[in-house]
């Protein structure tokens, strides 16, 4: 396994290609970088995208294009280097293609390919994908199984990962493990709490000072005066001025 594995995923302009890019910097402690890049060139605005991101890495990094074949891409690096893959779901879109392929045939053969490529690296890999999922799913069958097929290699390369990153609006949310079976409620029912606060059990008197409080306010009542023409407030044991005159209850 490839240590350390790091996999960082966001939306369109999260911020996730720099967030990638200052990880592997910082992950390959001052060695070689191989940027693996999936985009393939030909429409002028994607064009423009390339020429940002090139101008946006060290021009030490060595660039390889991938197509298809990117398990044979990572097994081509040489150990001993980091590896920057730059981003997993244009490679995705490139395996679909125009027709809906077998989700579960794709996730098991050449997805895996990659990920068995990545675990036999001798070195630092950072993945960048993008999460894709947070939507409506669509109507397109096509479109459907694109986003089944990423998700479930999401799913797996964050399970191999040491770290998992979650991009938004160019903050990095640190994706933690989970036990198997855990709910991810703050509630422990073992120290009765719920987000680090005492919970009261079913049933418990309420503070002390609450309830002295309580006591200690007198009752106010309303009712009207002897003429009935307006209300007098009156309190227990007390005599209370009113507009016909005092009153005593």
């Amino acid at each position: 396994m490839s240590r350390p594995l790091v996999v960082v995923l966001g939306g369109t302009r999260s911020g996730k290609s720099r967030f990638g890019r200052d990880r592997a910097i910082a992950v390959s402690a001052g060695g070689p970088v191989v940027y693996l890049a999936t985009v393939m060139p030909g429409d002028p605005e994607l064009d423009e995208r390339i020429a940002l991101h090139r101008r946006d890495r060290p021009s030490g990094w060595t660039t390889i294009e991938v197509g298809l074949d990117l398990a044979g891409a990572i097994a081509s690096v040489q150990g001993g280097a980091t590896i920057l893959l730059d981003g997993l779901t244009l490679w995705v879109s490139l395996l679909v293609g125009d027709r809906r392929p077998d989700v579960m045939a794709t996730v098991d053969g050449p997805v895996e390919a990659v990920r068995a490529a990545i675990s036999a690296h001798a070195g630092p890999v950072v993945v960048v994908s993008d999460e894709i999922g947070s939507g409506l799913v669509p109507l397109d069958p096509l479109s459907r199984a694109f986003v089944d097929i990423l998700g479930i290699a999401h799913q797996r390369l964050v399970a191999d990962a040491d770290e998992a990153w979650l991009m938004v609006a160019g903050r990095a949310i640190r994706l933690e493990a989970t036990a198997p079976g855990a709910t991810g409620r703050h509630w422990r029912r073992s120290d009765r709490t719920w987000r680090g606060r005492p919970i009261r059990p079913a049933g418990a008197p309420r503070s002390r000072r609450r309830s002295r409080r309580r006591a200690r306010s007198p009752r106010v009542s309303w009712r009207p005066t002897r003429c009935g023409s307006s209300a007098t407030p009156r309190r227990a044991g007390r005599v209370v001025a009113g507009a016909a005159g005092p009153t005593r209850r």
